[in-house]
């Protein structure tokens, strides 16, 4: 199935400021999520119908019609190359492969930075459309986030951020006013950025 128009958000903002919830609201009407959940998180254990730990459980799961699955198949990637490609080179290959699905990449910073782009992500977010992949990178830090994945993306959803660096980039991206709120933003509130609708404020219960 391929997508009309390319379908890639960002989620950004502070921890336990909602990222997490938001998202999966947004995700919910989908029938086929892949989720990279480095810090094995709780939200994602229960929102998930599988969670898999190794290669062969994510190859076999993949291949149902729906699916949430948790990728759960490292703990010590930051430590060597090799675990970096089977935790998570490998699986986004297996994603790409797979086809008509929705890719969640948490702490998106972890396996990208602005120096450091992989291929396959940038694959995946430029022409993955073309085969019905979505995506969805959650970060902390929009300066971690690489410029050649940001020129794809179609959402911002920007939620509260004290750090000064961060507003300056959020000037730019959402405007002066919004970003000069963001350190006042309450718990599940977010600026929600698209080309159609501009930017907007977004809060719980999230419509």
């Amino acid at each position: 199935m391929r997508l009309e128009f390319p379908d890639n958000s960002v989620f950004v903002g502070m921890g336990g400021c909602g990222k997490t919830t938001l998202m999966q609201y947004m995700a919910r009407s989908k029938k086929r999520i892949l989720i990279f959940d480095p810090n094995n998180e709780p939200k994602y254990m229960q929102m998930a119908t599988k969670v898999c730990f190794t290669q062969a459980d994510l190859y076999k799961a993949i291949q149902a019609k729906t699916f949430v699955i948790a990728w759960r198949g490292y703990t010590t990637y930051r430590h060597t190359p090799e675990v970096f490609e089977t935790a998570f080179l490998w699986p986004c290959h297996l994603a790409d492969a797979a086809e008509d699905l929705l890719i969640i990449w948490d702490e998106f910073d972890v396996f990208c930075s602005a120096h450091s782009f992989p291929q396959i992500v940038q694959d995946i977010g430029f022409t993955g459309r073309h085969r019905g992949l979505a995506t969805m990178a959650v970060s902390r830090a929009p300066n971690a986030i690489p410029r050649m994945y940001t020129r794809n993306v179609q959402r911002w959803l920007v939620f509260r951020t004290t750090e000064p660096t961060d507003i300056d980039y959020f000037r730019k991206v959402l405007g002066p006013g919004p970003a000069k709120e963001l350190p006042t933003l309450q718990r599940f509130s977010c600026y929600d950025k698209t080309e159609k609708n501009g930017v907007i404020l977004r809060q719980s219960p999230f419509d």
